[in-house]
């Protein structure tokens, strides 16, 4: 999708909203599609932890991982998240490297780096993949 605002967000939607899969993805269908201000609103109140589990429920019931996959985590800085000069959300990303496709997301703490987010992003993901992340997390003790 890369949309990275509310008016990119409004665009797809209104592309995309009465196709038949998206409707049978979001198990409703609209009568008319959500203004631009509706949008900001709800994604306002959205807590993204929840989130985050109802992506990972979803996306397992997607991809067949049942094969022993290769996971490439990598940081990234969110763009266009800084707000009124707050720093910038930063985003640990686990991603199948056959695919491409992400399994999870971790948000790195204020103030903190990768390496505390792939400790935690390990814990919670399955042990049996084969993990690939840059230098700054090759440490001798990652887990």
């Amino acid at each position: 999708m890369g949309a990275v605002n509310y008016k990119e967000i409004w665009i797809w939607i209104v592309k995309h909203i009465q196709k038949d899969n998206i409707k049978k993805l979001l198990g409703v269908e609209f009568i008319r599609t959500p203004s631009r201000s509706s949008i900001a609103e709800i994604l306002a109140e959205v807590k993204y932890i929840e989130l985050e589990k109802v992506f990972r429920i979803w996306i397992n019931e997607l991809v067949d991982i049942s094969q022993l996959e290769q996971l490439a985590v990598d940081g990234k800085v969110m763009n266009g998240s800084s707000v009124n000069a707050n720093k910038s959300t930063e985003v640990l990303n686990a991603v199948l490297a056959n695919s491409g496709i992400i399994l999870a997301h971790k948000k790195i703490a204020d103030k903190s780096n990768e390496v505390p987010a792939l400790r935690e992003l390990i814990d919670e993901l399955d042990d049996s993949f084969i993990y690939t992340f840059d230098a700054m997390n090759s440490k001798k003790n990652i887990k």
